[in-house]
């Protein structure tokens, strides 16, 4: 039977859990309006923040009830028995927040601290895309020749926690070339550490649900970059409100500098809790397995099904079809 075939078919049979879909949106979303609008747009004792807060915590708490009783759910939290798919989603969570809220506030530092236009702020953050360019390569290059990974996670979140920590000393001060030296940090850490955690959960999860558990790490992942972008965008209008009462308006680029400081600790923060859930990933036999034999033998054979194993296909082919 054609592989095509068997997807289709499979996708035939397969409840959509759309419900759970509804009910996590609108919880993250009231997620995010919470920390967003807490503590600038509304006070935290506010009934409209108290009000999301409650929303929040049902729909999360729905959620999960509907996830345990659908077939097919978004989010499988039986899977949350294995070690590695369990430590390598909160790390995501986390180096999501740290990642993408720190990332976006890159810009503000050329534009309002140097008065730099946006062309030349996009230019200037090259070195960043650099390192990620550049190390993602050799990481991929180095697991595909070795089927070697487990020193990528720990060392990655600590260059780009080594990045983000002098990142901190980036003033109108200091000269372009150390910019970019500290941006190459920060872009050398998510090259190293962004491509392994898929492979890790792929290799670390029954086949039949190796879709599904990719897709809801990169949502995990996303959900951490808009929390993390909420949390961190709070931080910065705070800041800037209250350096602007200490240095006056007219030494705003003081206070985008200062306030902007703040903005990498916090990601910093978020890198480093990172970092310690990093070395609960462990080096486990079966991982890579595929890989590592290819490189040996020079074919795959273990990991290859057999002629005959239908069943294994279909799950496959089932698995393939929740993702699509």
């Amino acid at each position: 039977m054609d592989i095509t075939k068997k997807i289709q078919n499979a996708q035939k049979d397969l409840p959509v859990d759309l419900i759970g879909s509804i009910i996590i949106v609108c919880a993250t979303s009231c997620f995010v309006l919470v920390v967003t609008w807490g503590g600038v747009t509304y006070a935290w004792n506010s009934s409209i923040i108290i009000s999301l807060i409650i929303v929040c915590a049902v729909l999360f708490g729905a959620f999960v009830v509907q996830e345990l009783r659908h077939p097919e759910p978004v989010i499988r939290f039986e899977l949350y028995k294995i070690r590695n798919y369990t430590f390598s989603t909160i790390v995501m969570f986390l180096f999501g927040m740290a990642m993408f809220g720190g990332f976006t506030f890159v810009p503000f530092y050329f534009e309002d601290v140097l008065g730099n236009s946006a062309i030349i702020a996009g230019l200037k953050i090259f070195p960043l895309v650099a390192g990620v360019m550049t190390c993602s390569t050799i990481t991929g290059i180095i697991i595909s020749k070795t089927g070697k990974f487990i020193v990528f996670p720990v060392l990655g979140l600590s260059v780009f926690s080594t990045g983000l920590g002098l990142c901190m000393l980036m003033s109108k001060k200091t000269n372009y070339g150390l910019d970019a030296l500290f941006l190459f940090l920060v872009g050398s850490g998510m090259g190293f550490s962004f491509p392994v955690y898929n492979s890790i959960v792929q290799n670390s999860v029954p086949p039949q649900h190796m879709a599904s558990c990719i897709s809801t790490l990169v949502f995990i992942r996303q959900m951490g970059a808009c929390i993390g972008i909420s949390v961190l965008g709070t931080v910065y209008q705070r800041f800037i409100k209250h350096y602007v009462k200490e240095y006056g308006v007219t030494h705003m680029s003081e206070v985008y500098s200062r306030s902007l400081h703040k903005v990498m600790e916090g990601a910093l923060i978020f890198a480093l809790i990172g970092w310690l859930f990093a070395f609960g990933i462990r080096n486990e036999k079966q991982l890579f397995n595929r890989v590592s034999q290819k490189s040996v033998n020079g074919n795959i054979q273990d990991s290859a099904p057999a002629p005959n194993d239908t069943e294994g296909d279909v799950e496959v082919a089932a698995g393939l079809a929740h993702a699509i």
